[in-house]
């Protein structure tokens, strides 16, 4: 599910200016995704950790190395530099830390939502959240737009 909500995700924050997407990277179902987990973070040392997310969200059918290599080759991100920021002590530490944080928000899988004051486990489709950044102030019936945050877990 979470390559499925992934393009409903970017296509609210380009509709809106009042809305920020915040991937928290948490790999909970295999080595792999802890592997992919620590690329993303790897190629954020290199500018290119969103653009990284993105781009394995975007693969069509599994993920192979022959993928991955061409969205490192299309990135132009820097191959030999991003295996060994993959295997720096303050990657893992970054992986670990979103991990802890995911589980002691009562995050136990995804993709898991937090938006406004809203905890969601599961996917959900983009009207539905688009319904929860609406905000209602109290005692009214009108609806206010604020910078809202769409807190997404989510795994490489």
């Amino acid at each position: 599910y979470c390559k499925k909500v992934h393009p409903e995700l970017l296509e609210i924050v380009n509709e809106r200016d009042d809305t920020r997407l915040i991937f928290i990277q948490h790999p909970v179902l295999s080595e792999s995704s802890k592997l992919l987990a620590n690329m993303v973070i790897a190629a954020n040392m290199q500018d290119k950790g969103v653009e990284f997310h993105n781009a394995l969200f975007g693969i069509e059918g599994n993920l192979n190395n022959s993928k991955l290599g061409q969205i490192i080759e299309d990135l132009e991100i820097n191959a030999t530099q991003l295996n060994i920021d993959m295997r720096k002590k303050s990657v893992s530490n970054i992986v670990n830390l979103s991990s802890f944080l995911a589980n002691g928000s009562g995050a136990r899988g995804t993709p898991t939502f937090f938006i406004n004051n809203e905890f969601v486990i599961g996917y959900i489709d983009k009207d539905q959240i688009k319904d929860l950044l609406k905000w209602k102030r109290p005692y009214s019936n009108k609806t206010f737009l604020k910078n809202y945050k769409i807190i997404y877990l989510q795994l490489p």
